[in-house]
């Protein structure tokens, strides 16, 4: 991610250890090294409208280390205002990036695995 430029102010994970472990390893390869801190209500079955609100009232670029279905749910309901229309299909190991507009959230990028390993 640090080669594509990407520089999130925070870096916000859900607390299990893959996510945090993914979390850590973003923040030590970007040149202003962010703290990984845990969140609540990112686990993979969490509910996302609370966290949707909660993404709502960020003013800071922020990336969330998070788990399926869990991401793909909270990006539809950005995306579209609900959860149960899929918006965006995403893999294991994955990174997408919404981003605010005028009018809600737009997909800016995604990046699969192979692209993030090259």
């Amino acid at each position: 991610l640090a080669r594509f430029g990407i520089a999130p102010a925070r870096i916000f994970h859900s607390g299990k250890r893959r996510a945090e472990q993914t979390a850590e390893a973003i923040a030590a390869a970007l040149p202003h090294s962010p703290r990984a801190e845990p969140v609540a209500g990112l686990k993979p079955m969490d509910p996302v409208d609370a966290l949707a609100r909660q993404v709502e009232q960020w003013s800071e670029d922020t990336l969330i280390a998070g788990h399926l279905p869990q991401l793909e749910t909270l990006a539809s309901q950005l995306l579209c205002g609900q959860e149960d229309t899929l918006a965006l299909k995403l893999v294991t190991a994955a990174a997408c990036c919404l981003r605010r507009n005028g009018q809600g959230w737009e997909l800016e990028w995604l990046l699969g695995p192979k692209q993030l390993q090259d």
